[in-house]
């Protein structure tokens, strides 16, 4: 049975089923997991039988068969989700319905739980494990039974979903639909340009650098980018998504102004302001942003004012209808001279 309750004076459904399915999760989750299984178990069948001696007849049947099937299914596996995130691209998202939009937040995140599960497959597992590999056997090739399963199948296939991550939010959220996100640029390009620097690294062992310790210099793009991905990007986008869901859920349940919204959508920041109960900023802000020309409050609160020039601090004053509250420390007007005049040193 699905619970109701009361919210804004409306009765709202609160059936969870209504908001978002699972299913897509769970099927993306485990079809990722299935196939680097089947890998993974590809691997350890036939590693050591085929995979030592690249010369060797075996060697171009199982393992270079396997290296093309990759490329192959990776093609086909990415032209089919790009294509199919083109084709039902919300073609009206200036209309787009608050609820509608929560919602598509919710799946959103499931992509981006996808391609983070990719990341671990790929920058974690299989690549550790390429490490071990190295140590204790010598490569006679590039395409090693470790790198053509690690960079020839888990790397295409998280930065598949990494795109497919973004291009979810860029043909679907407003938010994302009509300005870049440098943080979602950030999570999806670092660990994307891993691949690119496996070129570099391959021809670094191949020519100078045969020695597989992971601290090595050679490796230290690898390390960089992925940090980049996670610290970067990751933090920018979680405040992201944090944000507008809050504001959504404001419109969908407390009866606000979808105006609460436009802020984050850059069309209309007067409206935005002028909606919320409270606002922080800086009084320089307030000089320096036309925005606060337009606008006007009912009261003004200036914390530590004796540490806020004069002049920032009166055109503060200037916005508020009914009432000025000053709070500080009456000391710190003597320690921060911010509110000496000169004129009156001098008399």
């Amino acid at each position: 049975m699905a619970s109701t309750t009361t919210w804004g004076g409306e009765t709202k459904d609160y059936d969870m089923s209504l908001w978002y399915d699972s299913r897509p999760l769970k099927i993306g989750w485990f079809a990722i997991l299935g196939a680097v299984g089947a890998e993974v178990v590809f691997q350890r069948v036939f590693g050591y039988s085929h995979g030592l001696d690249s010369m060797t007849p075996e060697f171009e049947n199982v393992w270079m068969s396997l290296w093309r099937f990759n490329v192959i299914a990776n093609i086909i596996n990415a032209s089919a989700i790009f294509g199919w995130l083109w084709s039902t691209r919300d073609r009206d998202l200036a209309n787009l319905a608050p609820k509608t939009e929560l919602k598509r937040y919710f799946y959103w995140m499931m992509w981006l739980a996808c391609y983070v599960f990719g990341v671990y497959w790929a920058g974690s597992y299989t690549l550790e494990q390429d490490a071990s590999w190295h140590q204790v056997i010598i490569r006679d090739t590039s395409f090693t039974a470790s790198h053509i399963i690690a960079f020839y199948f888990t790397f295409p296939l998280y930065i598949t979903m990494g795109v497919a991550s973004y291009l979810y939010a860029m043909t679907r959220l407003p938010q994302f639909s009509k300005a870049v996100s440098f943080p979602l640029v950030g999570a999806i390009v670092g660990p994307m340009m891993i691949l690119p620097n496996v070129g570099l690294n391959e021809w670094g062992h191949a020519f100078w650098f045969v020695d597989e310790l992971f601290a090595a210099p050679l490796h230290w793009g690898f390390v960089t980018l992925g940090w980049c991905g996670l610290f970067g990007g990751t933090g920018g986008v979680a405040a992201q998504i944090v944000a507008r869901m809050s504001n959504l859920c404001d419109v969908v349940w407390n009866n606000e102004s979808k105006d609460l919204l436009a802020a984050e959508e850059d069309t209309n920041r007067q409206a935005f302001i002028q909606n919320r109960r409270l606002v922080v900023t800086t009084a320089s802000r307030v000089l320096s942003d036309p925005l606060f020309s337009r606008v006007r409050f009912d009261v003004l609160i200036a914390d530590e004012a004796p540490w806020i020039a004069a002049a920032p601090l009166l055109g503060a004053a200037g916005l508020a209808h009914e009432r000025i509250v000053i709070s500080g420390d009456r000391r710190d007007i003597a320690s921060s001279g911010l509110w000496t005049s000169p004129e009156l040193e001098l008399r």
